[in-house]
């Protein structure tokens, strides 16, 4: 259908980078910055997305006076549209978050339990308790900002590799794909698409296939003991 009305895949992926680049900065925010609002959260994502289709319908027009299919999917319009979605968020979850900022304590993820936990007493019949940290829970936290860091520092290589150093030289120098080049890059785009699926897909499955099966015994101890019953 998308054929027939002129829209092709360079469009649709130009297209789909003006909606989903809002996400990159919330989501980053969400995890690293405790500060972040929940307002800032969800509504930065949403006027980046508005800000990125105005820039890129408005610079379609002011380049070639039109809105069209073909004009949006000219690259400078989309480059900016782009761009725009990514970065405008940033300003709007700071501003946001400026007028009721939140203080997140990461500590509450350690009192986060599994569905399937017993309570041993009420909770109105437990004192309060002071939970000092231990030698795990010091080790565990040096692990998370190590991989912290060297996520941090991969997600930096690859945003410089795939948006400033790589495609921004050959797009100034007006680069035209010759036959073995164009081959040569559909040989690694395939091989990074095949691994990206591995590592993402497969890879958390068998990382994690004790806790699955941990939850999957859990659950069919239930629905015996519930058939027993």
């Amino acid at each position: 259908m998308l054929h027939y009305v002129g829209v092709d895949l360079g469009w649709t992926l130009y297209m789909l980078g003006v909606l989903t680049c809002p996400g990159i900065f919330p989501t980053v925010f969400t995890i690293l910055w405790k500060r972040q609002s929940k307002a800032a959260a969800i509504i930065s994502p949403i006027l980046g997305m508005v800000t990125g289709i105005a820039v890129w319908l408005g610079t379609a027009y002011a380049l070639y006076g039109s809105v069209t299919i073909t004009t949006t999917g000219a690259t400078v319009p989309c480059v900016w549209g782009t761009v725009t979605s990514a970065f405008s968020p940033l300003p709007y979850s700071v501003i946001i978050t400026l007028f009721k900022p939140e203080h997140f304590d990461w500590a509450d993820f350690r009192k986060e339990r599994l569905a399937f936990d017993v309570d041993i007493a009420p909770i109105s019949d437990r004192a309060d308790i002071e939970v000092l940290p231990n030698a795990g829970d010091i080790d565990s936290q040096a692990k998370l900002k190590r991989w912290g860091r060297i996520a941090a520092i991969w997600a930096l290589a690859t945003f410089l590799g795939q948006w400033v150093l790589w495609p921004l030289p050959m797009y100034a120098s007006k680069y035209v794909f010759g036959q073995s080049f164009f081959a040569a890059w559909l040989v690694v785009g395939i091989i990074w698409l095949w691994g990206t699926l591995l590592i993402v897909i497969f890879y958390p499955i068998i990382d994690g296939r004790q806790q699955i099966l941990d939850v999957w015994r859990e659950l069919t101890y239930r629905k015996s003991r519930k058939a027993s019953v």
